[in-house]
């Protein structure tokens, strides 16, 4: 397996946010009351892309702050992609 991971520096995600993060149109915001940024489609996407090749993501947050993306998928063998 091959695990990649995105961090931030940001406000770390409630556990009710990380649930509902990769979810269609949601859009979590650190402040109540806060406009939310974005359409809410990129983590949905990257989800259903990962979960088709037979991968796992997911979301770690940090208790001061930050929080890490993380996707893994299996490693297969065969020729090497050509350089774009």
């Amino acid at each position: 397996e091959v695990v990649f991971s995105v961090a931030d520096q940001g406000d770390p995600l409630s556990s009710q946010q990380q649930q509902k993060v990769f979810e269609k149109f949601y859009r979590a915001t650190s402040k109540p009351g806060a406009a939310p940024a974005g359409s809410g489609l990129g983590l949905a996407i990257c989800r259903i892309t990962v979960e088709n090749h037979g991968g796992q993501l997911w979301v770690e947050s940090g208790p001061e702050g930050g929080n890490a993306f993380r996707f893994r998928l299996k490693r297969v063998s065969g020729p090497a992609a050509p350089p774009l």
